[in-house]
């Protein structure tokens, strides 16, 4: 399983997104921590790809500057104990690019 968090690229990065987002948008944060926390309730094992719907479908037009903020949003919800990353990829429901895998959460509510 790929901890985003020990990678210090990524970590950096998905902080740099976070930072930006909570400037742009500060509201965003909050609403996407609550679609975390909906998707793990209804779901039990989802992607982010779930929290992203479930964003546009009660947000259409609330949504932050670098798609990166969600990552900081899973990882806050996992510190939280609401979550954690199983070790495995799965296929993108949704191709923005080709043979892409995401990351399979788990409820931990």
């Amino acid at each position: 399983m790929t901890d985003p968090s020990r990678d210090p690229d990524t970590a950096e990065a998905i902080e740099r997104a976070d930072s930006h987002a909570a400037v742009a948008t500060p509201e965003w944060r909050e609403v996407a921590l609550v679609a975390v926390r909906w998707c793990a309730e209804v779901h039990g094992q989802f992607t982010t790809e779930e929290v992203w719907q479930r964003l546009l479908d009660q947000h259409p037009d609330l949504q932050p500057p670098d798609g990166r903020a969600l990552g900081a949003t899973m990882l806050r919800a996992q510190r939280l104990g609401w979550i954690r990353a199983t070790d495995r990829m799965v296929p993108r429901k949704i191709r923005k690019r080709n043979a892409t895998r995401v990351q399979l959460w788990e409820a931990t509510l």
